[in-house]
């Protein structure tokens, strides 16, 4: 059986040729024995680098900007407020019209320990609000 010298990347398989028994000449795909996995972390839906940080309502029914950070996908958490474990009510997260306001409300919702994924460039493209003086978020972030 002829042996192929050719290299072998992801855009080529390096095939050995041979001939069967009854003299027909054959393409034998090699084997990498080497058990190896290749894997490309920037490439797909791989991230570069994450990033965490807790953004606070100081006052409710201000909405709050969150940071100038490139991501690709933010998870935001509704968390506590005034220290307790629980928020009174909700968090609003939308845009720059967002209202926790019960009868006007825009946005979308989170109740307390609730978690929802935003797929943005920017985390400043969000706005949060709350029913809740001193109500928080915690944000984590894929970049």
């Amino acid at each position: 059986m002829a042996k192929s010298s050719a290299r072998r990347d992801d855009n080529y398989v390096p095939v050995a040729l041979g001939v069967n028994e009854s003299g027909e000449t054959k393409e034998l795909q090699l084997t990498d024995t080497t058990l190896r996995l290749k894997v490309d972390s920037n490439s797909g839906d791989g991230v570069s680098s994450i990033g965490a940080s807790r953004t606070v309502v100081s006052s409710a029914g201000t909405p709050i900007q969150l940071p100038d950070v490139d991501c690709k996908k933010v998870y935001i958490q509704c968390s506590e407020a005034n220290g307790s474990l629980t928020n009174g009510g909700v968090i609003v997260v939308g845009d720059s019209s967002v209202d926790a306001t019960l009868a006007t409300r825009i946005g979308f919702a989170l109740y307390p320990t609730q978690t929802q994924a935003f797929n943005v460039s920017n985390l400043s493209l969000l706005y949060v609000d709350s029913l809740d003086d001193g109500a928080a978020i915690q944000l984590y972030y894929e970049i």
